[in-house]
């Protein structure tokens, strides 16, 4: 179906006011708060979790399984949803086998590559993202097995799990917690875009 708003095409009114170009994210539009208060609203799972579980919760499991100087990368790891909302991977899988996979995976590819020029941040070389990967994987086996009803964590792939319960946390709490952690790591998520 076509876009019929060719004034805003592309454009999506973000949290404080304003428009976000989601085909071209200019570096100056980050705004890091505007990224913590949308990911700590935003449901892991579609929603198909026994009581909302954040993005930016998610972020936060990712981000403690790596290294000091590489937690950065999983805070950001899934900062493009902040724009995008949290697309599953059963729907990547979906909408590649319609056709659409590589346009989703362009768009998500420029919001990042916008966010880490941000963050005044390399993107992830491949030794980097293979780590991310694992510590995703197993934050998603883990939450599967804490907090979807009756799902079976083997269904999400091969790997270990965490050691501990995944707990969801209020989104103000975990907006609070994603909020520090960006601020651990140098960023300003205390900043709203002007």
């Amino acid at each position: 179906m076509p876009c019929h708003l060719s004034h805003t095409a592309g454009r999506l009114g973000i949290y404080g006011g304003g428009l976000f170009d989601l085909l071209n994210p200019a570096v100056d539009a980050i705004d890091f708060g505007v990224i913590a208060e949308a990911l700590c609203k935003v449901n892991r799972f579609t929603g198909h979790t026994h009581t909302p579980y954040s993005v930016a919760q998610h972020s936060l499991v990712v981000a403690d399984q790596l290294p000091p100087e590489l937690r950065i990368y999983g805070l950001l790891h899934d900062a493009h949803e902040a724009f995008t909302g949290d697309i599953t991977t059963p729907m990547k899988c979906a909408l590649r086998a319609l056709g659409m996979g590589d346009a989703l995976a362009l768009l998500q590819s420029n919001l990042d590559a916008a966010i880490f020029r941000a963050a005044v941040i390399q993107p992830p070389a491949p030794g980097i993202v293979a780590l991310i990967k694992r510590a995703d994987l197993i934050a998603a086996k883990s939450e599967a097995r804490d907090l979807i009803p009756n799902a079976d964590p083997e269904d999400f792939g091969p790997g270990p799990m965490l050691p501990f319960t995944i707990k969801p946390m209020a989104w103000d709490r975990a907006h609070e917690r994603y909020s520090h952690a960006l601020e651990s790591v140098g960023l300003n998520p205390r900043r709203r875009a002007a």
